[in-house]
């Protein structure tokens, strides 16, 4: 068996189908990246294109309200300070803030603490962004600086 299938392989016939073989398997990858290629070039114009055309919308929406020549009305600014005292502004910021339709805010900042003589040292960054009535993104991270 083994010296019957040696000789099969030696053979020319074999060698032909062989490489007939591997020439189409060949054959078959290089059409399949080049219509991959296609499609996605295809893919990529058509996202450009609609992107444009999106763009001329806001262009034309924004031409049709008339919105680069518009005068803006004075607005008259009075002397007299808005809050009496910080305790009521700082609610109100509060108050308009959490109540608000989307808003975003940032802290960054580092903490000391001294407990029982040991000093920690930490990092702390807080993202929060508010989309809108239900979608909200909270991100916290920190980060031990140093500890004694």
């Amino acid at each position: 068996m083994k010296l019957n299938f040696k000789e099969y392989i030696q053979k020319k016939k074999f060698l032909d189908i062989f490489c007939y073989v591997f020439c189409a398997f060949y054959l078959f990858f290089v059409v399949c990246l080049a219509a991959n290629e296609t499609q996605l070039k295809a893919n990529i114009q058509k996202e450009i294109n609609n992107m444009l055309l999106q763009a001329s919308i806001v262009n034309k929406k924004i031409e049709e309200n008339n919105f680069y020549n518009k005068s803006e009305s004075q607005d008259i600014i009075s002397k007299e300070p808005l809050f009496t005292d910080g305790k009521t502004a700082i609610i109100k910021a509060y108050n308009d803030t959490i109540y608000a339709n989307s808003f975003y805010g940032e802290a960054i900042g580092t903490m000391n603490l001294n407990t029982a003589g040991m000093t920690v040292k930490v990092s702390t960054y807080t993202q929060v962004i508010r989309y809108g009535p239900t979608e909200f993104y909270d991100l916290r991270n920190s980060k031990l600086l140093e500890t004694n």
